[in-house]
């Protein structure tokens, strides 16, 4: 989550990215680093925790119907989360209607939108249920 945290950080700086020239300047670049850096390395552990572990998900985990991309509120942090994303992507597509918004607002709303998308997959997935069950079987004394 934190590699999915600092990719969506980026979005903040932004309004900081370019010169009075409209040229790109350090932060710029770092920005886009920041993004692109952040969602691989985010991807990358979470298809690692995954394969280390696919035959204990597939053995222990109930897996739904849906596939996650379509599988809303599933635990607390799950709710939590896609209700952020929802709100956060109706107050962005306003704020893309309505041209007089103030830019701190709209950066805000695209940080939450982000976060909360890459959230929504981390917390309604088959590693993060997998996590909660073991953790559930440790704390009943059934090591798995």
């Amino acid at each position: 989550m934190l590699a999915f945290f600092l990719s969506s950080l980026s979005v903040v700086l932004v309004p900081f990215s370019t010169s009075k020239s409209e040229e790109l300047n350090t932060v710029g670049y770092v920005s886009g680093a920041l993004f692109w850096i952040g969602l691989l390395a985010g991807c990358a552990v979470y298809f690692y925790l995954y394969y280390r572990n696919r035959v204990m998900i597939q053995e222990v985990i109930e897996h739904p119907k849906r596939p996650t991309v379509i599988n809303f509120f599933s635990n607390r942090p799950g709710i939590i989360t896609d209700i952020v994303m929802i709100i956060s992507l109706a107050v962005s597509i306003y704020c893309a209607v309505k041209i007089t918004v103030n830019s701190v607002i709209v950066l805000i709303f695209l940080f939450l939108l982000l976060i909360s998308i890459y959230g929504h997959f981390l917390f309604n997935g088959k590693i993060y249920r997998y996590i909660c069950n073991k953790q559930k079987k440790i704390i009943e004394g059934k090591d798995m």
